[in-house]
């Protein structure tokens, strides 16, 4: 089964929400290095997919990839 990607518009959004820092409790490490690499992840809170950790079948894919329904650790 294929999935549809996270629109560019909810990354964005994403990365603007989190400041530049990790959204791990009491990690205040900067998302993105000196020389630009990318060192955070973008996770889903709800799992994307059945079987994943905090899967909610009650949720569509296209909740499950909003901003509301990811974080960037």
């Amino acid at each position: 089964m294929s999935r549809k990607p996270i629109s560019q518009k909810t990354v964005k959004r994403l990365f603007a929400a989190s400041g530049g820092i990790c959204a791990f409790p009491q990690c205040n490490v900067a998302l993105v290095d000196p020389s630009g690499a990318l060192l955070g992840e973008m996770c889903h809170i709800s799992a994307a997919s059945s079987g994943g950790p905090r899967f909610d079948p009650n949720l569509t894919e296209e909740e499950r990839n909003k901003d509301e329904n990811l974080i960037i650790l």
